[in-house]
């Protein structure tokens, strides 16, 4: 089956359940304005910017196999007995790299050409409109990516449209497996959740609504063939039994589980300009089931074992550029390392959708974007910190930037005419409005907050240092000053006071001082 996607506004009426498109759009009437103020943000003040970081997640990629199990025409016969529907497995098809020549090589989750040519107009939107006076030299731009292909090609993706000048920079995999974490290094200082614990997570999560998309997809597919349902009949979607797998990505294998890998599938397909299933907004849609499931495995007590090192890191590269000082790193620490100079504007890490939300669930953030369903992260999204120096005070202010499902499956050129979408982020208990700004979050609050937040010990050892001096003041995370030092250093001031007082200080006094040294 094959559908034409035509805009929003000239979509036939009635068709497949368009109001899940609003799915929690109405859960507070503040939250849906921040999103009104996409218009009014296309571009960002460069007079007090000091510093941008954009976690993002990579671009379209190809799809894994169900569960682990291997992508071939066997396994995914199983799920669809639909004679008109097609599980495209090619990787020329969908765009990928393939291990060999052979016409005939399976895809694989592989950022795809079309996703890559995705990234990088949005990174070169992003220069023209909106920080277009952050880089005089290419020193200042660092990227950190997960070391696979899809992150990797993504930033070099979003460096051609941002940067083509600075295309050989070097992407940066220092400790990316602890720095992008997403559970699949689980320990007993950072566990998964148990059984018990994710049963009381889950508890009845599917409504009505839920079980009406499981269905619906059921029906999309003419799923299933008697083996999914061990050997029971009928077998729909809706009849897979629950077993606990107790893996990081999918600890059910559900109807739930199930039921969001294929809408997962419809919508990487869609948004790489593949054969649509339906209409574009009704397969954005059917992402509700797809969130649920990452909303279950991004739990506040996983976000915490999971999240925690990449959030001190990106405080840790704000506070290095406020206060001109790298932070104290353990000799011989293995993980990741702040690697910008000290005069960095920009600051890129290419992730996961689960990274950018362990990060808001961290942070208790919401954002909600007039094409896409609430807090869902597509491919290409983006986590914008901007940190601002107004009046004597440092500022960070929080955006989320994506394209939209359209703009994303044609590749449409953006400009401030077709502009992406582009919403401030409130971050509770710290963002207000400041000196003029939008939402600023004073920084000394916010890295109170991240310190409230995190789980230290699931902080990768290169930043349990920092992570530990968050209680300290702004600016004395790498001052280990004992007792006597601290007695011996009152005592000089003391004295340099009062030889000040007695006019009796000599040229070969003056200037004395008393340095916090790094250690």
């Amino acid at each position: 089956m094959g559908y034409v996607d035509v805009p929003r506004d000239d979509l036939p009426h009635g068709s497949i359940y368009p109001t899940y498109f609003y799915l929690d759009l109405s859960h507070s009437w503040c939250w849906i304005c921040l999103g009104c103020l996409t218009s009014t943000l296309s571009a960002t003040s460069s007079s007090t910017l000091q510093q941008t970081l954009i976690l993002s997640r990579h671009g379209v990629r190809g799809p894994y196999g169900p569960f682990g199990e291997p992508l071939t025409p066997a396994t995914m016969s199983r799920y669809s007995n639909n004679q008109t529907f097609h599980f495209e497995l090619l990787a020329r098809a969908w765009g990928t790299p393939s291990s060999s020549a052979r016409p005939s090589s399976i895809v694989t989750p592989a950022l795809t050409s079309h996703g890559a040519a995705v990234i990088t107009t949005m990174g070169r939107y992003l220069r023209q409109e909106v920080y277009h006076t952050t880089l005089t030299s290419c020193h200042q731009m660092v990227l950190y990516a997960d070391n696979n292909e899809r992150d990797d090609a993504t930033a070099r993706a979003f460096v051609r449209g941002f940067a083509p000048e600075c295309v050989a920079n070097a992407i940066s995999n220092d400790g990316a497996r602890e720095l992008f974490q997403q559970g699949q290094d689980a320990s007993a200082r950072c566990p998964l959740c148990s059984q018990v614990e994710l049963d009381a997570w889950k508890g009845s999560y599917l409504n009505t609504r839920d079980l009406e998309m499981i269905d619906h997809v059921s029906q999309m597919l003419n799923c299933c063939a008697p083996i999914v349902c061990h050997g029971s009949t009928p077998c729909t979607l809706g009849d897979i039994s629950s077993n606990y797998t107790g893996t990081f990505y999918a600890p059910y294998r559900d109807r739930l589980s199930t039921s969001a890998y294929f809408t997962e599938w419809f919508l990487l397909s869609a948004l790489n300009n593949m054969t649509l299933v339906g209409p574009l907004d009704d397969v954005v849609a059917l992402g509700a089931l797809h969130m649920r499931q990452m909303n279950l495995i991004t739990n506040v007590q996983l976000a915490a074992n999971f999240g925690s090192t990449l959030l001190v890191h990106l405080v840790a590269s704000m506070e290095e550029k406020i206060t001109q000082k790298k932070i104290f790193v353990k000799d011989g620490a293995k993980g990741p390392h702040v690697l910008q100079d000290l005069d960095a504007q920009l600051v890129y890490y290419a992730g996961h959708d689960i990274n950018l939300l362990l990060i808001q669930r961290l942070l208790q953030l919401r954002w909600h974007t007039p094409s896409w369903l609430a807090d869902q992260p597509p491919p290409g999204s983006m986590l914008v910190f901007e940190l601002h120096h107004v009046a004597r005070e440092w500022l960070v202010e929080l955006f989320f930037v994506t394209a939209t499902p359209l703009q994303i499956r044609h590749n449409v050129p953006l400009t401030t005419t077709h502009a992406p979408e582009r919403v401030p982020v409130l971050i509770p208990h710290c963002s207000t409005v400041m000196h003029g700004r939008t939402l600023g979050c004073p920084f000394s609050r916010f890295r109170t907050l991240v310190r409230d937040t995190i789980n230290v010990d699931c902080v990768s050892p290169t930043l349990v240092p920092y992570a530990a001096s968050l209680s300290k003041p702004l600016g004395h995370h790498d001052a280990q000053v004992g007792g006597w030092a601290w007695m011996m250093m009152m005592a000089v001031v003391a004295l340099a006071a009062f030889m000040m007082g007695m006019k009796a200080v000599s040229s070969t006094q003056a200037g004395h001082y008393v340095a916090l040294e790094h250690h």
